[in-house]
């Protein structure tokens, strides 16, 4: 749904990159859909035919240990085989972080969708310290209050754009233009500390595009790609 808020954290926000998450209020003027889970195994192995995860306990977990490059090709897969059914100008991608961010927050301002406090964290989240060590299946904990899963923790999540510079005004449709080097990654993982800003929802994160890492997933988002 198209929508504004304001994206980055706050101020008061305890260890933010004061330079990277500084707040602005960002428009989506045009509609999207983003997944309710992160692409799992068995969505990636019906596509490919293969299964590239580091862990494979169970097909309803997190394809893991896939980079920028091949969540991309999944994407354009899907278009190859579902594109005349979207609307027109819509296409499979990844989510910009305008797009993941919204809807990560759904309406919140809090650290995480889900409050403040760690213990509000561990609703909604697999990080470090209740993971075991490992992916879990997608949709085991609470949602937020638009009904996605997983939005902190379980697998980081890859991001269309390249990071750069937040604006200082209002933007519309604003997306990271950096150099491309780059691609922006959020959400943080199973083995991410707790007490880690990375599991913010405001936390920026960013990568080569090539890396693989069995944090490393991503989540679908049908919007409109100019």
């Amino acid at each position: 749904m198209p929508g504004v808020f304001m994206m980055g954290s706050p101020i008061s926000e305890s260890e933010r990159g004061e330079e990277e998450e500084r707040q602005f209020e960002a428009k989506i003027s045009q509609g999207f859909w983003l997944g309710q889970y992160s692409v799992t195994q068995a969505q990636w192995q019906a596509v490919f035919g293969s299964n590239p995860s580091h862990f494979q306990q169970c097909l309803d977990c997190p394809v893991d240990s896939v980079n920028w490059h091949q969540a991309i090709n999944f994407c354009q897969e899907l278009n190859k085989i579902f594109g005349g059914e979207l609307p027109k100008g819509y296409e499979f991608s990844l989510p910009t972080e305008v797009h993941w961010e919204y809807a990560c927050r759904a309406g919140t301002i809090t650290m995480y969708h889900s409050g403040q406090t760690l213990i509000d964290l561990s609703r909604v989240a697999w990080h470090k310290n209740n993971s075991s060590g490992h992916t879990h299946p997608v949709g085991e904990r609470e949602p937020n209050k638009w009904e996605l899963y997983d939005m902190h923790g379980n697998v980081m999540e890859w991001c269309f754009d390249s990071p750069s510079d937040y604006p200082n005004a209002p933007a519309i449709d604003w997306i990271g233009n950096g150099n491309g080097f780059v691609r922006n990654i959020r959400g943080g993982s199973w083995g991410t500390p707790p007490e880690s800003v990375s599991l913010g929802a405001a936390s920026r994160g960013y990568i080569q595009p090539d890396t693989v890492r069995p944090w490393f997933g991503f989540r679908l988002c049908i919007r409109m790609v100019n």
